[in-house]
């Protein structure tokens, strides 16, 4: 399959084609100027500047640029960007969305809400039976990956008529990988690595199977606060980062913690790259997507 985008200061689609197939088919499109920054040019040894567009179906359109002047956050031709080069075009899209587009079963998975027929909230348990699929990888490399089946709620952490908190990975029980989480890029003339930016790929399935949200994007750590520091085992003092990913539309956040250790106890005596230890992660739903998937809200 091949793709090809077309990108103004406006709007943007991508296209597919296959040998197997007999047309082409808009798999994504990215509309309006809601363009964010995930790293500023000078925040790694690069000259790369990455910017991104997420549409509401989850996929997301990224556009490395060298800013020779003044950056900004827009996609423009305008005299103010004139010396702007782009170095790197890359489209990001979930396996569901583009099965979707091209059996031509509609615009997402997603865009079905408001017909589940399970009830929102359990007198004793609250939600419950709810699946979870996430991966965390740089452009090239898968750095890990987990499923969390059948996931509770925190009735301890949800807030009633706010958010149901789902917590996966505490400090208890945390999760760690080798290397770390940067993502190198390379140009025909450019070569750099962006620190703390990886792309993050989250799949919410219901209790009935249905994928309730899903999204696929470049995603930047940034110094933890105190505020969101968890202390683990002993060994774990480290530099702390902290992730955070905010759909208010769809109402749904996703947040995640992580340590790189000093002193790695994991990895010390067989000499691997250092370990990344994520120590905190977690997904809330709002009372919004509640009342938009069941069709009402009683948290």
């Amino acid at each position: 399959m091949y793709a090809s985008t077309v990108i103004n200061q406006f709007d943007s689609k991508v296209m597919a084609t296959s040998n197997k197939l007999l047309r082409t088919v808009t798999v994504a499109s990215f509309t309006g100027q809601n363009w964010e920054m995930v790293s500023k040019a000078g925040a790694s040894p690069g000259p790369l500047c990455l910017v991104q567009h997420c549409s509401s179906s989850g996929a997301s359109l990224m556009v490395g640029t060298l800013f020779e002047g003044v950056y900004s956050t827009e996609i423009s031709s305008s005299s103010e960007h004139s010396q702007e080069q782009v170095l790197l075009v890359m489209v990001s899209l979930h396996l569901s969305d583009l099965i979707w587009k091209m059996l031509e079963l509609g615009e997402s998975p997603t865009s079905q809400l408001g017909h589940q027929i399970f009830p929102s909230d359990d007198p004793i348990y609250g939600l419950h039976g709810w699946h979870v699929s996430i991966q965390l990888h740089t452009f090239r490399r898968l750095c890990w990956t987990q499923d969390f089946h059948q996931v509770f709620w925190s009735s301890q952490d949800s807030i009633a008529g706010e958010k149901a908190v789902f917590l996966l990975i505490s400090s208890m029980k945390h999760e760690s990988f080798p290397g770390v989480l940067n993502s190198p890029w390379k140009a025909e003339v450019f070569s750099g690595e962006l620190r703390g930016v990886f792309m993050l790929d989250f799949t919410l399935w219901d209790e009935g199977s249905e994928i309730a949200w899903h999204c696929t994007r470049a995603v930047c750590t940034e110094a933890a606060t105190l505020a969101t520091v968890e202390y683990g085992p002993p060994g774990m003092d480290g530099e702390r980062m902290h992730m955070a990913v905010h759909d208010e539309k769809q109402g749904i956040s996703i947040s995640m913690n992580l340590c790189i250790p000093f002193t790695d106890l994991w990895n010390s005596s067989t000499h691997q790259d250092p370990s990344v230890v994520i120590t905190d992660l977690h997904f809330a739903l709002s009372s919004v997507f509640l009342h938009t998937w069941f069709g009402r809200s009683t948290i």
